[in-house]
């Protein structure tokens, strides 16, 4: 019977705007929200910064997966280029 009570109470504070939505203690909206990417993310901090390519940034490859990656990595570089 209490429970019932609790439930019947809480949506009728619910209904009349007095209980909030989300519970205590939620996580707010981020910061800096998970991008529209595909494949999607498996896991997303967003935080506050920004990130910009310049003349002097570099793709660097792993030792053991550069000739496979080589021209892939030379196409990517000249695509941003420009």
């Amino acid at each position: 019977m209490r429970r019932l009570i609790r439930h019947v109470l809480a949506a009728t504070l619910f209904a009349a705007g007095i209980v909030p939505l989300s519970a205590p203690g939620a996580a707010a909206e981020p910061v800096n929200p998970a991008p529209p990417v595909q494949p999607g993310l498996r896991e997303w901090s967003g935080g506050q910064g920004e990130f910009s390519l310049t003349s002097g940034s570099r793709i660097v490859l792993h030792p053991a997966g550069a000739a496979t990656l080589n021209t892939t990595a030379r196409t990517f570089a000249a695509d941003l280029a420009t």
